[in-house]
C-alpha cells in the first residue's frame, strides 16, 4: 500500500466519531497492509469509512498463477482487523482486466462500492462492484463487476454513493468525432440500473448541439437529499457561446430536478480561451447540509472564487454577482509534471459553510485554504488564504470543529520526480493550528503538520 493512501485513511480515520483516541496508539509509520508475497498490485488503493470508525481499503492485485481479484483490508479505529479479518485481508471480485481509476465509497451497511475502468486512456469500460462488511461480494452483483455503462469511457468517474446503498457515477464520454459528452448512471444496492437509467447511461448534454466539447465531470450527495453533479462546457466563440462552469442538481432518485434549469446552472463568471483549449479548471463542490451547494474555482484572473447554489432554480442572489472572491493570484496554469497543483478541493465545515483549498502562484510549495459561510462572509482568520502544507494533495476531511488536511511535497531526483514528505495538518474552525499540532507554516518546508 502506498504511503498516499495510509495517510489519507489515517486522515479519514482520524475524523471519525471515537476515532482519535484509539488512533494515538497507532505506530508512527502506519500499518502495513499488504497481501500475498507472490502477488503484485496493479491499481493504486482506494480507501472509505466503514461506518463503525474503521476503514476499508482495496486494490487490484495479480497473483503468481495471472488471476486478477481485488485485495480487501478493514480495519477499526485502533488499526487492528475486526473480528472475522485476518490481517492478510480478502481476496474477492474476478474483474478481466488491468484496473485504473480506481474508487472506493461506502454502502451505508459497514462495506463498500468499487467502482473502476479498464481499457487504455481514450476507450475504457466502467465497472462497479458492491463489497459487504465481511468482506464478500454482495448479493447480485457479478463477481467480475456490474457494468456501469454500453458505452465507453474517456478518463476518470467520479463516484458517490447514494445513501441507500447504492452509487451515482458520472464519466466523460469517449468522443464521437471531435466531441465528448458527459453522461452519469445511478446502481441500485442490489446492482440493478435504477429507474429511468439506460444502459449507456442518462447524458446531460447530447442536446447541446451547437458547444464543441464538454469536460471535467465530478459528483457529490447531497446530504438533504439528491445530489449535485459538476462540468464544464467549452464554448466555440468567447462572446457568443462562451465557456462555461455548469452546477446541476438532481433528485434522490438520480434524475434531473424538474425545477432546475435542463442542464443546469452556468456560474456568472469570466471564463476564456484557458478553458477552451481544454486545460481549464474543474470546480469543486461542497454541499451546505441545507439542500444547496457551494462551487469553487479558480477564475481566468487567477482568483480562487466562490458561488452558493440553492436547490431553487437561482444561484444564491444574496453573494455577490460574480461569485465570492477568496483569494487572488493563485495558479492557473496547468503543470503537466503535477496537475493537482490548479485543482481546487472542498469540504462541508458541517455547519453550513465549506472549507476550500488551493496552491498560490506566490508560494507554489504549500496547499492555501479558506473558509466561507452560507452567507458569503469570510472569517477574518481565513481571509486570503491559510498555509497549510504540501501542494500535492489528498484530501479534506472536515467536521464542525475544524477539518484536516492530508499532503505530500514533490521533489525532483536525480533520474525522475518524487514526492515527499507526506504530512498531516489540523485546524480548528477559527483559523487557528489545532491544539497539539505543529503549524505548517511556510517556513517549515521540511516538518508540515505531523510527518507520515
Amino acid at each position: 500500500m502506498s504511503m498516499r493512501a495510509l495517510h489519507a485513511m489515517i486522515a479519514v480515520l482520524m475524523a471519525l466519531p471515537g476515532a482519535p483516541g484509539s488512533v494515538a496508539a497507532w505506530p508512527a509509520n502506519g500499518i502495513a497492509l499488504s497481501g500475498a508475497a507472490s502477488s503484485t498490485r496493479i491499481t493504486a488503493p482506494a480507501i472509505c469509512a466503514d461506518g463503525a470508525g474503521g476503514a476499508l481499503v482495496a486494490w487490484g492485485e495479480l497473483d503468481s498463477l495471472g488471476a486478477i481479484a481485488f485485495r480487501l483490508h478493514r480495519v477499526d479505529g485502533a488499526g487492528d482487523p475486526p473480528t472475522g479479518w485476518t490481517a492478510s485481508g480478502s481476496r474477492v471480485g474476478t474483474p478481466l482486466a488491468p484496473l485504473g481509476a480506481f474508487a472506493s465509497v461506502p454502502d451505508g451497511a459497514g462495506g463498500a462500492i468499487l467502482a473502476w475502468t479498464e481499457g487504455n486512456s481514450t476507450a475504457a469500460s466502467a465497472f462497479a462492484l458492491r463489497i459487504t462488511a465481511t468482506g464478500a461480494v454482495a448479493a447480485g452483483w457479478p463477481a467480475r463487476g456490474a457494468s456501469v455503462t454500453s458505452g465507453t469511457v474517456d478518463g476518470p468517474l467520479g463516484v458517490v454513493e447514494d445513501g441507500a446503498g447504492g452509487v451515482l457515477l458520472t464519466w466523460r464520454r469517449t468522443a464521437v468525432g471531435a466531441r465528448h459528452d458527459i453522461h452519469y448512471q445511478r446502481l441500485l444496492g442490489s446492482g440493478a440500473r435504477a429507474a429511468g437509467f439506460p444502459a449507456a447511461g442518462r447524458s446531460i448534454t447530447s442536446s447541446l448541439i451547437f458547444r464543441t466539447d464538454f469536460l471535467w465531470p465530478s459528483v457529490v450527495r447531497d446530504p438533504v437529499g439528491g445530489f449535485w453533479l459538476s462540468y464544464t462546457i467549452v464554448g466555440p466563440d468567447p462572446e457568443s457561446e462562451p465557456s462555461e462552469s455548469i452546477v446541476l442538481r438532481l433528485l434522490a432518485s438520480g434524475l434531473p430536478d424538474p425545477d432546475q434549469p435542463s442542464h443546469g446552472n452556468a456560474l456568472p463568471y469570466s471564463s476564456s480561451d484557458v478553458i477552451a483549449s481544454g486545460t481549464g479548471v474543474p470546480l469543486a463542490l461542497a454541499p451546505d447540509g441545507l439542500g444547496g451547494t457551494f462551487a469553487f474555482v479558480v477564475a481566468d484572473d487567477a482568483t480562487v472564487r466562490a458561488f452558493h447554489l440553492l436547490d431553487t432554480p437561482e444561484i444564491d442572489a444574496a453573494w455577490p454577482v460574480g461569485g465570492q472572491v477568496l483569494a487572488s493570484g493563485a495558479s492557473l496554469v496547468s503543470n503537466a509534471q503535477y496537475p493537482e497543483q490548479i485543482t481546487p478541493i472542498a469540504a462541508g465545515d458541517g455547519v453550513g459553510g465549506a472549507y476550500v483549498g488551493w496552491v498560490s502562484n506566490a508560494d507554489p510549495l504549500h496547499l492555501r485554504a479558506a473558509r466561507v459561510l452560507v452567507d458569503g462572509a469570510v472569517p477574518v482568520a481565513w481571509q486570503g488564504g491559510r498555509v497549510l502544507d504540501g501542494q500535492m494533495r489528498t484530501e479534506f476531511v472536515a467536521d464542525a470543529d475544524g477539518f484536516y488536511a492530508s499532503s505530500t511535497f514533490a521533489y525532483s531526483c536525480p533520474q525522475y520526480s518524487c514526492y515527499g514528505p507526506y504530512t498531516l495538518c489540523r485546524f480548528d474552525s477559527g483559523g487557528a493550528v489545532a491544539s497539539g499540532w505543529p503549524d505548517p507554516s511556510a517556513e517549515l518546508v521540511n516538518m508540515p503538520g505531523v510527518m507520515l
